[in-house]
C-alpha cells in the first residue's frame, strides 16, 4: 500500500478481505506498506479494502484466493483526502419540498462505494471521493416507505463539493 501522490509506503493501514456472507479478517500493514492476510478460506469472490485516516478508502473485488496459493498483485496507491472531493444534495418525497430523514445514500466508482445518512433536513454529503467521472449515487428509503432512485455519470473533482445531487422519491 502506497501513497498515490509520493509512492512512498503507508504504514499502519487497515487492510480487510472481506467475502459476502462469510470470512472478513482485517490485518494492519507493516512499516514498508505490505500485509499478509493469512488462513483465509478459498474464494473467488473476496473484496479487498484499505482505509487510513487522511486517505480515500480504496478497495478490488473478485479477488481469487486459493487454498495453498499465496495471491499477490492486490496493489493500493491511496489518494490523499486533500486531493478528493465530495458530492453533497438533499433526498425528498415527490413533492419536492418534504425532507426525507435516515435515507442511505451511497457513491460508487469502480470498487470503492461510501454511504452516509441524510440529516432531518433531508440533506446529505459525501467526503473523501476520488476525482471520477462515473460515480454512480443511489439513495435506498425503501426501509422508510420509498421506491429507490440512482443516477449515474456522477462527476467528483478534488478539492470540490458537487451540490445539487439531489433525488424525490416516491413511495411505495
Amino acid at each position: 500500500v502506497t501513497d498515490f501522490s509520493t509512492g512512498n509506503p503507508v504504514a499502519g493501514a487497515t487492510v480487510t478481505a472481506s467475502v459476502a456472507g462469510g470470512t472478513a479478517k482485517s490485518v494492519t500493514t507493516g512499516a514498508d506498506g505490505t500485509y499478509t492476510i493469512d488462513k483465509l478460506p478459498a474464494s473467488t469472490a473476496y473484496v479487498v479494502r484499505v482505509e487510513m485516516t487522511g486517505y480515500a478508502t480504496a478497495a478490488q473485488s473478485s479477488v481469487a484466493v486459493v487454498v495453498g496459493a499465496v495471491t499477490t498483485g492486490v496493489d493500493f496507491a491511496l489518494v490523499p483526502v486533500a486531493q478528493t472531493g465530495s458530492i453533497s444534495g438533499k433526498v425528498t418525497e415527490a413533492d419536492g419540498v418534504t425532507a426525507i430523514a435516515g435515507a442511505k445514500v451511497t457513491a460508487t466508482s469502480g470498487d470503492v462505494a461510501v454511504t452516509v445518512i441524510t440529516a432531518a433536513d433531508g440533506t446529505y454529503q459525501i467526503d473523501g471521493l476520488v476525482p471520477a467521472t462515473d460515480y454512480m449515487v443511489a439513495v435506498d428509503a425503501s426501509a422508510l416507505g420509498f421506491v429507490p432512485d440512482w443516477q449515474t455519470g456522477v462527476t467528483v473533482t478534488a478539492g470540490v463539493i458537487t451540490p445539487n445531487i439531489n433525488f424525490s422519491l416516491n413511495a411505495v
